[in-house]
């Protein structure tokens, strides 16, 4: 019957399989295997069959993981490589806007001239100018509030300021150049001046 030939055929490959991983092939048998003896070798093949396809798809899925990482991990240095060239050309930038501020503070000191008035009108202009350039290169130059607490990774402290108030210490008094981010990573800290405590002295020459 065509059945059976077709069992045959499949058991036979199911013993050959078996053999090859070590299985009940290489036990000759003495006697001609029956139906239900060939159809137990073909489940005990197709359970190999499907260990094999499930490890074959752990892997592949462990190597897609690898891969994605290692692709992520290769933009990830590109980009860092690309920011670090392109932080002294900022930094240049952000020196000139820096004198433009002090040039233009300089100017308007001088209300009395229309001379200073047009220059500081220039020069606020100029600034405009070198800020937009840094906004449209994801570059943002921020400046701290006063009386807000120092932070390390935002602010470079430059000069202190005493105060008797001790709610006060180690809180900004005013702001000398502004920071510079990039790329959400402050490339240039803001440079502050930062209030510190001092204890009142007393009549007796202590401090109270």
């Amino acid at each position: 019957m065509r059945w059976r030939h077709e069992l045959h055929w499949v058991t036979a490959m199911a013993t050959n399989l078996l053999g090859e991983r070590g299985g009940p092939a290489n036990k000759s048998p003495a006697t001609e295997t029956s139906p239900a003896q060939q159809m137990q070798a073909v489940r005990q093949s197709l359970d190999l069959i499907r260990g094999q396809l499930a490890e074959l798809a752990a892997r592949m899925d462990r190597h897609r993981e690898l891969t994605a990482r290692l692709e992520e991990e290769n933009r990830n240095l590109r980009n860092h490589e690309s920011e670090r060239r392109q932080e002294p050309l900022i930094k240049g930038v952000a020196a000139l806007v820096d004198d433009l501020q002090s040039l233009r503070r300089h100017a308007q000191s001088d209300a009395g001239s229309t001379d200073a008035v047009d220059w500081a009108n220039n020069l606020l202009a100029f600034q405009d100018q070198a800020l937009d350039v840094l906004r449209r290169n994801d570059v943002e130059m921020f400046e701290p509030r006063v009386g807000e607490p120092v932070d390390v990774r935002m602010h470079e402290v430059w000069r202190a300021k005493t105060t008797d108030s001790l709610i006060q210490d180690m809180h900004i008094a005013d702001v000398i150049r502004l920071g510079v981010q990039f790329a959400d990573r402050v490339i240039r800290p803001a440079a502050v001046t930062v209030y510190r405590y001092q204890p009142p002295v007393t009549d007796q020459g202590g401090t109270s």
